[in-house]
């Protein structure tokens, strides 16, 4: 397997798998461990009625996953499990390393930091409600609001909101050495739909510094027909200039 066509083949070992049938609750229970590449996994749980498998709709999970240090917890329910539709679940991350979690899956560059994450996902009227928070490394995240889709999102209207101890890790992240050590936050409402991205009361703190931002981002690469309101204020230009 590859994550990606430039990518290293993944080798995938399976040493045990096995399903079993809960007469009373008609819950199939699945236990089953081996190796991905060099690094031990295991999955235990239920993963729905017989029936319900059956017919392809309606599962009700709950699973315990590991691959080397990362585990995740799934509960709950979901509609559609092919497309992701509808879904009533709460599910649980973490791991001494995301870099090395997900390094081998994800092309992009990624944090090599100590995570957990959590997430409930309800149905809601537009799509998927998402009520998230987390750590990465030194920082505390949160995400509220709803996406269209899990499997292909094109719309989403969410509030974000990031603070730590030293915006310098997250400079790191982004190789950036510009980010001084101090004190950060971030806080604000992100929407997206038709390809573009929209800002409202985004609010950048970093130090005593703070940079306000309202308005639309053209397409990337090159951001044409960008119009931004922006609004900067602190008694340091150093640290102005960090942002």
């Amino acid at each position: 397997y590859r994550s990606a066509p430039e990518a290293e083949p993944l080798a995938l070992g399976v040493e045990r798998i096995a399903a079993s049938l809960d007469s009373d609750s008609r819950m199939i229970d699945l236990d089953g461990n081996g190796r991905l590449d060099a690094e031990p996994w295991s999955l235990s749980g239920r993963i729905g009625t017989l029936e319900a498998i059956r017919a392809g709709h309606d599962l009700e999970q709950a699973l315990t996953a590991t691959l080397g240090d990362l585990k995740v917890d799934l509960h709950g329910r979901v509609r559609d499990p092919l497309a992701l539709g509808g879904p009533d679940v709460e599910v649980r991350v973490e791991g001494p390393d995301l870099a090395a979690a997900l390094g081998r899956f994800v092309p992009h560059s990624v944090p090599a930091a100590p995570f957990r994450f959590h997430a409930r996902l309800s149905p809601a009227e537009n799509g998927v409600a998402v009520d998230g928070d987390g750590h990465l490394g030194g920082v505390a995240l949160t995400a509220r609001g709803v996406v269209d889709s899990l499997r292909d999102p094109e719309v989403l209207d969410l509030e974000l909101a990031a603070k730590g101890a030293d915006a310098s890790e997250v400079g790191s992240w982004l190789g950036s050495k510009a980010l001084l050590r101090r004190e950060f936050e971030l806080t604000g409402r992100f929407r997206r739909e038709s390809g573009r991205l929209a800002v409202d009361g985004v609010r950048v703190r970093v130090g005593a510094t703070t940079v306000e931002a309202t308005g639309e981002l053209g397409a990337p690469p090159r951001l044409v027909g960008t119009d931004l309101e922006l609004r900067a204020s602190g008694p340091d230009l150093t640290e102005l200039a960090s942002l």
